[in-house]
């Protein structure tokens, strides 16, 4: 009889964990730099996200080298060491706690700030992101924008091309999430 306890309660417990997690389906990312001489925009659409409702924890991974830009020569220097620095730093994240009203078994949208550690070029911020998640059934997307300094990061803006890269970059964040469900 023990034994036909703990599995009940351990499937009870992967049931109600997996009912409480939220994981990416789908992700656009995009950061764009507004400048004097040019305007640059990269894509991303390789990005990875968990959210965890119980806890109100939320974490974000994109992959540096997964932003593609309209000219490959400006993505090679993306990833170049006095820039991005993809080679060492292959991941910028997020990781943090949600706050604000929000029911993902509500349709609705609903206002939300994630406080959390900032990780870009191996350089970690705490940073307040607001947003918005807007629920319609059963998916659950994710939408969020917010200035990132170069400086805070240490990004270098050569002099050579100062008037071509912002000071600031604007990330946009488009995440669409659906309930994890374990594989069996």
């Amino acid at each position: 009889m023990r034994i036909l306890l703990s599995i009940t309660a351990i499937i009870l417990f992967n049931f109600v964990q997996a009912q409480s997690i939220y994981k990416s389906s789908e992700s656009f990312v995009t950061f764009f730099s507004k400048a004097e001489l040019e305007d640059i925009k990269a894509e991303n659409k390789a990005t990875t996200s968990l959210i965890n409702v119980t806890s109100n924890k939320i974490g974000v991974r994109v992959p540096i080298k997964g932003f593609s830009f309209e000219q490959s020569l400006m993505q090679e220097h993306f990833n170049e060491k006095k820039y991005m620095w993809s080679e060492k730093h292959p991941h910028a994240t997020f990781e943090g706690k949600i706050e604000g009203d929000f029911d993902f078994s509500k349709d609705g949208t609903y206002n939300v700030t994630a406080t959390g550690d900032l990780t870009v070029r191996g350089i970690t911020l705490n940073r307040k992101i607001e947003g918005t998640f807007t629920v319609s059934g059963e998916e659950v997307k994710l939408q969020a924008e917010f200035y990132i300094p170069l400086d805070d990061h240490k990004i270098e803006r050569p002099a050579l091309v100062l008037d071509n890269i912002a000071e600031k970059v604007l990330v946009t964040l488009d995440i669409t999430y659906e309930a994890y469900v374990p594989e069996k």
